[in-house]
């Protein structure tokens, strides 16, 4: 039995009284094991649960450890422990669970005053750790939190990946906190809805796929039972049915998620990528355009990168059709991956527009690659500059036309930094767009 399964066994025996308790011995042991997890976990650098893997055997070791425990419950987990059942544990016990606990609470006071507000996981996390391990008040921190992810969105795309993360540390706040923060009810109401809209676009909203509803109705899962038993349900929002084919989400900075859905499946769109000028925990660059389709559900087509490069991304999405302009320093490869070439209903074309005459493409096979690594000269320093066209509506059966565009001219260009003004005949109609690397906008329409 893996250790989360052990700490849910701990959990169900001290929640249900017909459940056969375990030994003070098993009590002990499990504790101990979530000591030392805890213990780790608050040693971690600034961004606390950081997904920078650690270096030495042991570090990497205790990191897969807690990846495969899903912080967040080992969180929640520590969290009902202490709050619900100290009194189970014997004196000794008792005292180093408040000794984790404070340790917690040293790192999680430091993640909330750098105010890091686009990161919403880490701080709520940190929230939920000073006012259940170390009875905190942080009303006027959650409201100032609150406050920026209501009226300027979720950060760093948190709201798309990592919803059941957020769900779960605001099911703490509704549940356990005696007062609970005033904007818990409504950020939490706004995930559920939001985490509705998206499984009706995808088509699973009655499949298989769960929802965190769903999970908390069949409370399957001990800390879905949990927050069962303690009135979750009270703050869940009337189910109402997303029936549109095109979701728009928007996130930080302006930047906005598109979703749309065809007869083949779902393309989905970031309109700027990466959302913040740091690297954005749970959405990896290769995120920035995703294909999902109904015949193919072992995966998605995304986009892939190359090795440890960067690259920026900035797309036009009309329905199922896309354009995506990649530009970067990067010296490795960039590359559209298909999950399944058998099925070719995500069709792509590339423009290399920094390297027109050394670029090459192969559109066969299970990806289309365009190879990058031929262009890099001795003392090379100029942009890799990529534009995409990406289609769930049919083939690209026209090449673009490219221009070169009027530009201010004071402005000094490398390599690779020039404008374009491109027209392309796409399922659906003609794009005309302009390519622009130094422009606030790199790629908009004209």
């Amino acid at each position: 039995m893996t250790l989360p399964d052990r700490i849910a066994a701990l959990l169900t025996a001290v929640e249900n009284p017909a459940t056969p308790p375990l030994s003070p011995e098993e009590i002990t042991a499990l504790l101990e094991e979530l000591v030392e997890q805890a213990h780790w976990l608050a040693r971690r650098p600034m961004d606390w649960f950081d997904e920078s893997g650690p270096y030495d055997e042991e570090e990497r070791e205790s990191y897969f450890a807690t990846d495969q425990l899903h912080q967040t419950k080992l969180l929640a987990h520590l969290i009902l422990l202490k709050q619900r059942h100290a009194a189970t544990f014997s004196p000794p016990d008792q005292a180093r669970l408040e000794t984790t606990a404070q340790s917690l609470c040293v790192r999680a006071r430091f993640v909330c005053d750098a105010h890091q507000f686009y990161d919403p996981e880490p701080y709520l996390q940190a929230l939920a750790v000073l006012r259940f391990l170390g009875n905190h008040d942080i009303q006027q921190d959650f409201e100032d939190a609150a406050h920026e992810w209501i009226f300027h969105e979720w950060g760093c795309g948190a709201h798309l990946s990592h919803r059941d993360e957020l769900l779960t540390l605001l099911s703490l706040f509704l549940t356990l906190d005696t007062n609970p923060p005033r904007l818990a009810s409504a950020l939490f109401q706004r995930l559920i809805r939001l985490e509705e809209n998206i499984a009706c676009i995808y088509g699973y909203i009655d499949e298989e796929d769960a929802t965190f509803r769903k999970e908390l109705h069949t409370a399957e899962d001990t800390l879905f039972a949990i927050f069962a038993r303690l009135g979750l349900a009270e703050h869940l929002p009337p189910f109402v049915a997303y029936t549109q084919d095109e979701l728009l989400i928007p996130c930080f900075d302006g930047a906005v998620a598109r979703m749309y859905r065809t007869p083949k499946g779902v393309l989905k769109t970031y309109s700027h990528h990466p959302l913040i000028p740091k690297k954005a925990v749970g959405l990896p660059p290769y995120m920035a355009v995703s294909c999902y389709s109904e015949n193919v559900r072992e995966g998605f087509s995304r986009w892939t990168p190359g090795l440890a490069g960067m690259w920026e991304t900035w797309t036009l999405q009309r329905g199922g059709v896309a354009l995506a302009l990649r530009s970067g320093m990067d010296r490795s490869f960039d590359y559209w991956h298909r999950p399944d070439y058998r099925h070719p209903i995500v069709h792509c074309h590339v423009l290399c527009l920094s390297h027109p005459d050394k670029a090459s493409c192969d559109p066969k096979g299970p990806t289309i690659q365009i190879r990058t690594p031929q262009l890099v000269l001795p003392g090379s320093s100029s942009l890799r500059v990529l534009l995409w066209a990406i289609s769930m509506e049919g083939p690209i059966e026209n090449e673009p036309t490219v221009a070169p565009a009027r530009v201010i001219p004071s402005v000094p260009r490398r390599r690779g930094e020039e404008a374009w003004d491109i027209d392309w005949v796409l399922p659906g109609g003609l794009w005309k767009v302009r390519v622009d690397p130094l422009a606030k906008e790199p790629l908009c329409g004209r």
